[in-house]
């Protein structure tokens, strides 16, 4: 679900950035590129309303100590897990190639 979150967060920055310009400059940006009051306008306010209640959903998964995804294995830990495989690999006879 990596995916939808950053898509989520991605929509609701982009409706902030819209109310922040509403708020400074008295400018809608998606009024103006695609009508004020138009059905593609009311589409695109609830798309983002929906991407806001999922970034909510978000925060408090990852508040409640689940977290979004698991964090990636740190480069030493990877390095580790490559020495314990070849130690369980049994040697190849002298002479062979791995």
């Amino acid at each position: 679900m990596k995916a939808l979150d950053i898509i989520a967060l991605v929509l609701v920055i982009i409706g902030g950035l819209n109310w922040g310009l509403v708020g400074v400059f008295d400018y809608n940006l998606v009024d103006a590129i695609f009508g004020a009051y138009s059905a593609i306008s009311g589409i695109i306010y609830t798309v983002v309303g929906l991407a806001a209640l999922w970034t909510i959903s978000t925060l408090f998964r990852t508040a409640a100590g689940k977290p979004v995804e698991a964090p990636a294995a740190k480069p030493f830990e990877r390095v580790q897990a490559a020495e314990r495989q070849r130690e369980t690999v049994p040697p190849s006879e002298p002479g062979s190639r791995r």
